[in-house]
């Protein structure tokens, strides 16, 4: 009975082997053996570079700003920087916190930034700088105005160059790269011309004779600005005791652009003085040569079409005046003008 049994489970495990051999087998390969992930392109590590970025598009279509920005990463390229060419950078991106965490997964250490300004009429403002890629700070940045859209090709070369070369836009300029808006007139202010008469009174002395009479006159032309004023001078005055001649021009600076103004000034001319060590005018001597004049006084009625002004100019001469007999090696004078 026991034997029986043995024999049957003999049988059963032989029949389960057998079964197990003829079964297919399945193969489970290694993790290791798995193919790879497909990557995002985004993803892919590419060489270290600089980063082009459009800031601002001046609400040009995408065409166009696309373009602009493809013209600033040719002359960066020509000028030896490699630009990550990257599509999210192909459109508008905010210099904000994003984009230094883009730059830094990047491994960006360079970033450049070109702003569009839109349009001021036909003109165009481009404005292109280096920035921190981490901190986002500028480190040097250069503008242009574009005389329409011709000439942001130009225009885009020069800040290239004036970044880089770390130098002011307008260094930039060639014969042929010079933008309109560059060689545009300048724009003066506005200034005024008078004719002024004036009576100088002199009070100056010589040793030989006594101070008489003053009688004096003067003609200036005046040409005057919001904050200066010039003067062509000529002058004449005598007192009995000496004489004096002055021509000259002078530059004065006007500080209010009110009713009532102080100024000064001073100038350079030529300045005839005579003296005398005895008592009558046969005595008198004269010497001539360079001279200077300083001024000092105030000027009324700036916001009418005439000036009054009265103040004190002292003569300076540059020449020997030690044989004149002379009080004193300085002429001054008391001056006042009517200029209309």
């Amino acid at each position: 009975m026991r034997l029986a049994a043995l024999c049957v489970l003999a049988s059963l495990a032989s029949l389960g082997a057998a079964a197990q051999e003829s079964a297919p087998r399945v193969t489970v390969p290694s993790a290791h053996a798995l193919p790879p992930p497909p990557a995002d392109p985004a993803d892919r590590v590419q060489p270290a570079g600089a980063a082009l970025v459009l800031a601002d598009d001046g609400g040009f279509d995408r065409i166009t700003s696309r373009t602009l920005r493809s013209l600033a990463a040719a002359e960066l390229r020509k000028h030896g920087v490699s630009v990550w060419d990257d599509p999210r950078f192909h459109t508008v991106q905010p210099v904000d916190g994003f984009l230094a965490d883009t730059l830094r997964q990047m491994g960006v250490h360079r970033l450049f930034v070109l702003r569009v300004g839109g349009r001021l009429g036909k003109k165009v403002p481009l404005a292109f700088e280096e920035a921190d890629a981490s901190r986002l700070t500028t480190i040097y940045a250069a503008d242009l105005v574009a005389t329409g859209m011709e000439e942001t090709d130009r225009n885009l070369a020069r800040l290239v160059e004036a970044v880089l070369d770390r130098k002011s836009a307008g260094d930039t300029a060639g014969m042929q790269t010079v933008t309109v808006e560059e060689k545009r007139p300048f724009q003066e202010l506005p200034g005024r011309r008078f004719f002024a008469v004036g009576f100088p009174f002199g009070f100056q002395g010589s040793t030989g004779r006594t101070y008489g009479t003053p009688l004096g006159l003067s003609a200036t032309f005046m040409y005057e600005a919001q904050w200066a004023r010039v003067d062509v001078q000529v002058l004449g005055e005598t007192h009995g005791s000496s004489s004096t001649v002055f021509a000259g021009i002078l530059a004065n600076w006007v500080p209010l652009d009110r009713q009532v103004s102080p100024y000064i000034g001073a100038g350079l001319g030529y300045l005839l003085v005579s003296g005398s060590n005895g008592a009558i005018a046969a005595d008198s001597r004269y010497s001539g040569g360079m001279g200077v004049a300083v001024e000092g006084g105030v000027e009324l009625a700036r916001l009418q079409g005439f000036r009054v002004l009265a103040g004190v100019e002292v003569l300076i001469p540059l020449f020997k005046t030690g044989d004149l007999s002379l009080s004193a090696p300085v002429t001054p004078l008391a001056h006042v003008r009517f200029a209309f």
